[in-house]
């Protein structure tokens, strides 16, 4: 018992450690590593597995926007609902190179409110 919980702390630890580092201003134990061009089977795996699921989520989000739109505009919060439910997930399908999975910094910026 008490070595499975030593497991997991250390574990776990390992897990926190870099995070608490770049909390207190350290620098992380692992250094960053630089987002090289993605591989062949990075592109066909995104293309094959990632971007049909992808389509069926945004499909999904953007009905869920349209039944929330109203509800939101009332109170205002139309134009965030708007840019989470439908323009990130859709940039996530069609605004990116096939294999950049973390790859956002193309997102637009978020509408202007009035």
């Amino acid at each position: 018992m008490k070595k499975t919980a030593l497991v997991i702390s250390a574990v776990a630890f390992c897990f926190i450690q870099p995070a608490m580092a770049q909390a207190v201003g350290q620098a992380p134990a692992t250094p960053a590593v630089q987002a090289a061009a993605p591989t062949v089977g990075l592109k066909i795996a995104d293309a094959l597995f990632v971007r049909p699921p992808s389509v069926v989520g945004a499909a999904a989000s953007t009905a869920a926007y349209v039944l929330l739109a109203l509800p939101a505009h009332i109170m205002g919060y139309s134009d965030a609902l708007a840019d989470c439910l439908v323009v990130a997930p859709w940039h996530f399908v069609n605004g990116r190179e096939l294999g950049q999975f973390n790859d956002l910094s193309a997102l637009p910026p978020p509408s202007p409110k009035p």
